[in-house]
């Protein structure tokens, strides 16, 4: 893939700063978790277009290359992602209020901060995926000779 870690850094980047504002007003841990999550998220967003269609070829743009994935992914993700950003976030909490009272006893204490933590990850992926995706197609407009395709390109 050309420009794979300009991808990825960039992604990366966005996601960061979805992250942060997206965190802003979590405790200092929770918001790392969630940062640390839309990181991740905006890696796996980045690689995503050339992991499906991978430039092994010409022209090679298909939908996951598109103006239409990339409106529609936004879409879904500015109406549902503060949703189920906060759906994971009142699951983590509850890991970590069960990991409270279990103290006790090591393995259900860690399991629970293990779930609470994963939580707090997904929170921050679910955010940071739709924006290493936008800059995996912005770079891709801004660097390429032709126009990303409204649906798909014709080979």
């Amino acid at each position: 893939m050309p420009r794979k870690e300009e991808h990825i850094y960039k992604g990366m980047l966005l996601a960061v700063a979805v992250g942060g504002a997206s965190a802003h007003d979590q405790p200092p841990t929770k918001a790392a978790l969630e940062i640390a999550g839309s990181i991740a998220g905006g890696y796996v967003g980045a690689r995503f277009p050339d992991v499906v269609e991978p430039a092994n070829r010409p022209n090679h743009w298909g939908f996951a290359h598109s103006i239409a994935a990339g409106v529609g992914l936004s879409v879904v993700a500015i109406r549902n992602g503060p949703q189920l950003r906060d759906g994971f976030r009142a699951a983590g909490d509850e890991f970590f209020a069960m990991q409270s009272e279990c103290r006790e006893r090591f393995l259900p204490w860690f399991l629970c901060g293990i779930g609470g933590t994963l939580m707090y990850l997904t929170a921050g992926f679910i955010l940071g995926f739709p924006a290493g995706y936008a800059s995996h197609l912005g770079l891709d407009q801004l660097k390429c000779t032709s126009d990303i395709p409204l649906l798909n390109r014709r080979v």
